[in-house]
């Protein structure tokens, strides 16, 4: 399954996967997407008011320069100079959210556009990105609300029903998964489950070729994450391959919840007993899409190919990854 990101004002920002190619390629290709989708949709939020920075030294392009580049860091120091001498500056602001979310602070970034939705009242866009900033942090029940609420209170902003559209797919598509996983042989759920996936990767395609995207960099944090998920999955494949199974337990946190929610006990003595008996077994990922919520969490959506001299087989699957701290391995705590 597939993970969109919110349209954030005008412009879609989403994840972009690719059907085939090695592991490396396929999440260097859905992080560098990621960043460009939305960081040109944030970057649109600013053109979009054009509120000339009163009293401000530096231009907004200044700005601009900086998170086109990732610099968001650089960016953020200017764009709090600005606001301190004037808190009121919309621009300034609406980039500061943009900034945020970039930087993976989500939890400000929601406590900020909290503050925002009633500082700018008359504005569409801090409502909707609030929403935004709920269905990045995977609050869907919140961002549904949220959107609703936009729309009602502005019927003709048209971000916001694409946005409530989408989040409404990913319900979905989330309870196709795990009904999946339940009965894999339920073809009617596994066809929707698939459907829904191919739905948002349609969707993403067609944001990512819109003449209003802007290029840019993801920043350093990003470009880590990145690498980290990299080594992260090609090990996990790799030792589940190898049958390795010390190895292989070791990518899950002792608080995991594997699937089908069986203790983790239980599954671990299943997983070793199918992983002895087996003479080989292959694996491989495609359609791989991920989504960096607050606090370190990850999900990653994919189809997964299962085959080995007893059993093969093909079916979506979702991993939910953690760190304790910032810089530490990433473990599994679920798996759909």
């Amino acid at each position: 399954m597939n993970l969109t990101q919110p349209r954030i004002s005008h412009s879609h920002s989403s994840l972009v996967t690719s059907p085939t190619g090695k592991i490396e390629t396929l999440v260097k290709r859905v992080i560098k997407n990621k960043l460009v989708a939305l960081s040109a949709a944030l970057i649109s939020i600013t053109l979009l008011l054009g509120v000339p920075a009163t009293g401000f030294s530096n231009t907004g392009e200044d700005i601009e320069t900086l998170i086109k580049k990732g610099e968001f860091d650089a960016a953020l120091v200017i764009v709090e100079d600005g606001l301190a001498e004037n808190q009121n500056n919309e621009k300034l602001l609406l980039q500061k959210g943009f900034i945020l979310i970039n930087l993976q602070r989500l939890d400000e970034a929601e406590a900020f556009y909290v503050d925002l939705v009633k500082r700018m009242p008359d504005q569409p866009e801090p409502m909707n990105n609030l929403g935004a900033t709920y269905q990045l942090q995977n609050k869907l029940t919140a961002a549904v609300r949220q959107f609703n609420e936009t729309i009602q209170k502005f019927p003709d902003f048209v971000a916001a029903y694409e946005n409530l559209g989408d989040t409404y797919v990913r319900i979905a598509a989330n309870q196709y998964a795990a009904g999946s996983t339940l009965d894999s042989n339920h073809k009617t759920l596994l066809a929707k489950a698939r459907l829904s996936h191919q739905f948002q990767l349609v969707a993403q395609q067609h944001s990512a070729s819109s003449p209003g995207a802007l290029s840019t960099s993801p920043s350093k944090a990003a470009e880590k994450i990145k690498e980290d998920i990299v080594n992260f999955l090609e090990s996990w494949v790799n030792d589940w391959s190898s049958r390795e199974t010390d190895r292989y337990f070791a990518h899950y946190s002792s608080e995991c919840i594997p699937l089908a929610n069986k203790t983790l006990k239980a599954w671990k003595k299943r997983k070793t007993a199918i992983l002895n008996a087996a003479k080989y077994i292959k694996i491989r990922i495609q359609e791989i899409s991920i989504s960096q919520t607050s606090d370190g969490v990850v999900e990653i959506m994919f189809s997964q190919s299962y085959e080995s001299d007893r059993y093969s087989s093909t079916s979506p699957k979702k991993l939910v990854l953690s760190r304790q701290t910032p810089g530490s391995p990433f473990l599994i705590i679920r798996e759909e």
